[in-house]
């Protein structure tokens, strides 16, 4: 394998250009033409030698007006530019659209204070916390709709009102379970 000295990029041993950056690879000697036989300096015409077939030349695109002929082509895929890494905020590659800019939306405070006391409410102040979370969601509910997309946290909202409305439904059922065995029980003792 042989190595770029431009870009590095290894190369098989028979190319002559880099793959990657269409580099020369291999270097003629000094005093030496290409086409040249190196013990006398001669072409193989010159020496009385039949020229050796190597097909018609391709034909080279028109070049800009005083620019000199290019070499031959590569033996590989056209040159690439090295990449770099895409910085966000930069310009975009060329052929590439530019990745899609994320608009970070604040989330309403009382929207996670409604969500953090409607959870709590099943450990700490059973009713009075899940009546918070109530209040907390439905008022953030209102603060997001007004705000019409500039402020998040609507889940947020939407699940604290739905876990207070749990909490109290539980509350209230186990208050009438409660109410129902103490009934119960006075009328037996009586």
């Amino acid at each position: 394998m042989e190595f770029c000295s431009e870009c590095g990029q290894g190369n098989r041993d028979d190319s002559a250009f880099c793959i990657q950056c269409g580099t020369p690879l291999k270097q003629q000697p000094p005093g030496e033409q290409p086409g040249t036989t190196p013990e006398s300096g001669q072409t193989p015409e010159s020496a009385g030698q039949a020229p050796q077939p190597q097909g018609e030349p391709m034909p080279q695109p028109p070049g800009p007006q005083g620019a000199e002929p290019a070499g031959p082509p590569p033996a590989g895929p056209p040159p690439q530019a090295p990449m770099q890494p895409f910085t966000p905020g930069a310009q975009a590659p060329p052929g590439y659209a530019p990745p899609p800019m994320m608009r970070v939306v604040p989330t309403d405070g009382l929207a996670i204070a409604s969500l953090v006391l409607s959870i709590s409410s099943f450990i700490f102040c059973p009713f009075f916390a899940a009546i918070l979370g109530l209040v907390f969601g439905y008022i953030s509910l209102n603060h997001i709709a007004e705000q019409k997309g500039a402020l998040g946290g609507e889940p947020l909202a939407r699940a604290g009102i739905i876990i207070g409305w749990v909490h109290l439904g539980l509350v209230i059922l186990a208050g009438i379970l409660l109410l129902i065995l103490v009934v119960v029980g006075v009328v037996k003792t009586s």
